[in-house]
């Protein structure tokens, strides 16, 4: 089977996590294009998933809009909805692309050699992304990578109530807390060695979905 993400989430969902589960629902921010780095285009493609990709480059989004027959929205994901907030694209790089004052340090580096322009974009927080866009209450997977930005988002997510979320992938480590703190656990994605993404699944996954805890790698 082909994966599409460079660091195999895709592969970490659907055989390591769900094995080949259909019809789950997923949501993924910085989809780009939706289909080359995706996490989440194997999932719809070959697996039946439905879900929503989450994409603020207007370029990469009419793509997107055209790769994809998942819900789309073109705002970014943030902690608060109907915001105008400072989005920052790099013409040779837009995959580093994201809202400009939560940057990540790399990032924050680009801005002072890269060619680049500055652009407000409103934004829409993970909860009412979900009400608008009629998700279901189980989100199976999670695909979160937006530049620096995601405290922001996940410290606005009422975690407890309605939406349970089972699988998440993160760029970087700057929400390890809090997601431990709301009830997840960290574990490897065996499929890669990179160590800048971090994998989580919920605690009770089990109660939910036919999930086989013994095969997974928790650190």
């Amino acid at each position: 089977m082909k994966y599409y993400h460079n660091l195999f989430n895709d592969r970490w969902v659907i055989e390591h996590i769900y094995e080949g589960m259909e019809n789950g629902f997923f949501i993924e921010a910085g989809a780009m294009g939706g289909i080359l780095v995706s996490s989440t285009y194997i999932l719809e493609k070959d697996f039946k998933w439905n879900g929503i990709c989450v994409e603020a480059i207007d370029e990469k989004y009419e793509k997107l809009k055209r790769n994809r027959n998942c819900f789309h929205d073109n705002r970014c994901l943030s902690n608060q909805s109907g915001l105008q907030v400072s989005f920052t694209l790099f013409n040779d790089k837009t995959g580093y692309s994201g809202i400009t004052n939560t940057f990540n340090v790399p990032n924050k580096h680009m801005l002072e050699k890269e060619k680049h322009q500055t652009y407000n974009k409103e934004t829409v927080s993970l909860q009412d992304l979900l009400i608008q866009h009629n998700a279901p209450n189980i989100i199976d997977y999670f695909g979160l990578d937006v530049e620096g930005h995601e405290p922001d988002i996940l410290k606005a997510f009422p975690f407890s109530k309605p939406y349970t979320i089972l699988a998440v992938s993160i760029e970087g480590h700057k929400c390890d807390h809090i997601m431990k703190g709301n009830g997840y656990l960290p574990v490897k994605n065996p499929y890669t060695e990179n160590t800048n993404e971090s994998y989580f699944i919920h605690q009770d996954i089990a109660k939910y979905r036919n999930v086989n805890l013994d095969k997974l790698n928790f650190l």
